[in-house]
């Protein structure tokens, strides 16, 4: 049986050998989680060969939570995300002391679902893995599949085309300008009318806006409350200006570090904002003293739910691939709905 632990740290002292500093130092700390952790580099080696053995396929994946937090996910090709690129903390996906069982959530076409689970029983036997509707906790170690009627779609238009989607510039004017019309209609994630509103009203110009404004559009409480009576989501007036608000539960520990909050203390924070339960009396004096502005103390307070950024870039990703299609390839596009 192949010693899945010594494959993953040979593929990443390869890279270690000619990164710079910074990278080195990162993969360092993720590599000293992954020995630390029985059975995590069966879980990474195990989610490589199941996206491997879909693309060889044919098919689309994309990664669901905070995975592209890893820059090891990354370098196995288990994720896209760079967590470098955008400044994702390992502690999102890790836990504040690296201690977090691996939880790798992925979603796939329904169709490559039985080959991923053949897989994993013939390969990976002792690895648990979950479908979508019945995965276990984060705290309840397991590889969770999904069917995304998204990666379907993409694999019709590649299919119908030829074009290979991880190809797809995701700078790309004609696509920008799209939807930067809020044209929206029939791509995931951008086709509500919150998500249309917001277009409309903040005026993204590049990729990475619209990675913020998934954020904001899919939590909970981050700039808007539903209400009952109009049941219409309305923008809180105590909340602060779009650019000011908090999309993930990343940028809450970033910020917090960044303000000189020890370490400890901003992941605890982070981790009761973004589940909702606010700020302790304690918490909100340590903030407080520590500068941080009155509306971010207020937003904090009224954060019901926040994604972690890796979430966001990857369904970002797969929406404006299909928004490709959608400038360049309309009556494809169509086909393929």
């Amino acid at each position: 049986m192949i010693n899945t632990k010594q494959e993953l740290l040979t593929i990443i002292n390869k890279h270690m050998e000619s990164a710079p500093a910074s990278v080195r130092e990162r993969l360092k700390t993720e590599l000293d989680y992954v020995t630390k952790n029985e059975g995590c580099a069966e879980f990474y080696m195990a989610a490589r060969g199941m996206v491997n053995l879909s693309r060889e396929m044919g098919y689309y994946s994309n990664s669901r939570g905070s995975l592209g937090a890893s820059l090891i996910a990354f370098l196995l090709g288990v994720t896209e995300i760079n967590p470098l690129k955008y400044n994702l903390p390992f502690e999102v996906f890790a836990g504040i002391d690296y201690d977090r069982d691996p939880y790798i959530d992925l979603n796939f076409d329904e169709e490559f679902i039985p080959h991923a689970q053949r897989f994993m029983q013939v390969n990976f036997p002792s690895v648990p893995v979950s479908l979508a509707d019945s995965c276990q906790l984060p705290d309840e170690a397991s590889i969770c599949i999904g069917a995304f009627t998204a990666c379907a779609r993409l694999k019709k238009l590649a299919d119908i085309t030829g074009v290979d989607v991880y190809n797809i510039p995701l700078d790309d004017e004609k696509t920008l300008d799209m939807l930067i019309a809020a044209d929206t209609s029939g791509i995931p994630t951008f086709e509500s009318d919150f998500a249309h509103d917001l277009i409309k009203s903040t005026a993204p110009k590049v990729f990475d806006d619209f990675v913020r404004i998934y954020g904001v559009s899919n939590a909970s409480y981050v700039w808007t409350k539903w209400d009952d009576a109009t049941k219409e989501s309305i923008v809180i007036s105590e909340m602060p200006p779009y650019s000011e608000v908090i999309p993930f539960r990343d940028d809450v520990l970033m910020y917090l570090l960044d303000k000189g909050i020890n370490r400890a203390t901003a992941y605890k924070i982070m981790t009761d904002v973004r589940k909702g339960k606010g700020l302790t009396a304690e918490y909100e004096a340590i903030i407080t003293k520590a500068n941080v502005p009155a509306w971010y103390v207020t937003s904090c307070k009224n954060v019901e739910y926040l994604f972690p950024k890796a979430h966001s870039v990857s369904y970002t990703m797969l929406a404006f691939r299909i928004a490709w299609f959608k400038a360049h390839y309309p009556e494809a596009y169509t086909q393929a709905l």
